[in-house]
């Protein structure tokens, strides 16, 4: 295989660009993004990874076979993926080396067809033979490499202050930009980092996160103690967690379950939710103030349990009620 017939130019400092023929860089990079999707590519993964200059050149010559040989060209719009095996066999390199490249390969291969003329035109590719001396100008090919140079391209997608573009030299990248710009212009910016959550620290991240999530929502939502408020009326079970908030409530009966819709107990104190039920009871005529109640409190008596609330309301309503906290009555009214 002729893995050196073509090369990516660097020699011109600004890529020729006609801003006449905008309408046709839109409708073809409108085109190009449908056709990649085709393939499972977007400008985002193709910005994951930039290949070295002498490795872009050598991705380049393959993308260009691929077009020419009719063989391989069919497999690729077929199968929507590279001929591995064949590619291996003729240019003698492992099949990961173009797992690695293949989006980068595919996306070159879609742009040299005869539908992308502007953009393929746009990149600067000359002959090997073109070059008076390969060796002094590998030398001067820029490391891409260098995260701080500013890129030159035409805009693939744009977004809020940054654009995917394509350089004259083959390289997709996500830049930042100050100001707004739209599909096919010119634009030039610093390389932005991008975070990848998916790679093997992200997922390791996402794994523990997920793993202290699920930790301290069973902790919360795990029953430490039981209260159960009984009279001839009223029938509730309330769940506590060890922060004695409540994490759930069961009606017994349809009244309670009428009071239940009434009342937002969830995560309120044990004050608090007794509190608000007695009232809501009391207020809507669910119970009447001379019917006995007993609240029972499961659990080993905690002096962290402040029901001085509960309390008042019994008392400025002269409720006839008995708290039980696992069989010491804390009061009895």
């Amino acid at each position: 295989m002729q893995k050196s017939r073509y090369k990516f130019s660097y020699d011109n400092k600004a890529p020729l660009y006609d801003a006449s023929i905008l309408q046709s860089y839109k409708k073809e990079i409108s085109l190009l993004q449908k056709e990649l999707y085709i393939y499972n590519i977007s400008f985002k993964s193709l910005t994951k990874y930039n290949p070295r200059p002498i490795i872009k050149d050598e991705l380049l010559n393959i993308a260009i076979i691929c077009n020419e040989n009719e063989k391989l060209s069919n497999w690729i719009k077929v199968r929507h993926s590279l001929p591995y095996k064949e590619l291996c066999s003729i240019s003698g390199k492992p099949q990961k080396f173009f797992e690695r490249w293949s989006e980068y390969i595919i996306a070159l291969f879609i742009i040299f067809s005869n539908k992308y003329t502007n953009i393929s035109s746009f990149l600067s590719i000359k002959k090997m033979d073109t070059f008076v001396n390969e060796k002094s100008q590998a030398k001067e090919t820029p490391d891409i490499s260098n995260k701080e140079d500013t890129l030159v391209g035409i805009v693939l997608k744009s977004l809020s202050k940054s654009c995917y573009i394509l350089t004259s030299t083959g390289i997709f990248a996500l830049i930042s930009v100050d100001e707004e710009y739209t599909i096919g212009e010119l634009c030039s910016g610093k390389i932005k980092k991008q975070r990848d959550y998916y790679s093997a620290p992200g997922k390791l991240f996402i794994f523990i996160t997920l793993l202290m999530v699920i930790f301290a929502l069973f902790i919360y939502f795990k029953e430490d103690r039981l209260v159960v408020i009984e009279s001839k009326t009223i029938s509730m079970n309330i769940k506590i967690n060890r922060l004695n908030r409540v994490v759930g409530v069961t009606a017994m009966n349809n009244t309670s379950n009428k009071l239940k819709g009434d009342i937002s107990t969830f995560n309120k104190s044990i004050d608090t939710a007794l509190y608000s039920i007695l009232e809501t009871a009391v207020n809507k005529s669910y119970l009447d103030k001379s019917e006995a109640i007993t609240i029972y409190i499961s659990g080993d008596p905690d002096s962290t349990i402040n029901l001085s609330k509960t309390n008042k309301f019994i008392i400025d309503n002269e409720l006839t009620i008995t708290i039980n906290y696992n069989g010491t009555i804390l009061s009895s009214q």
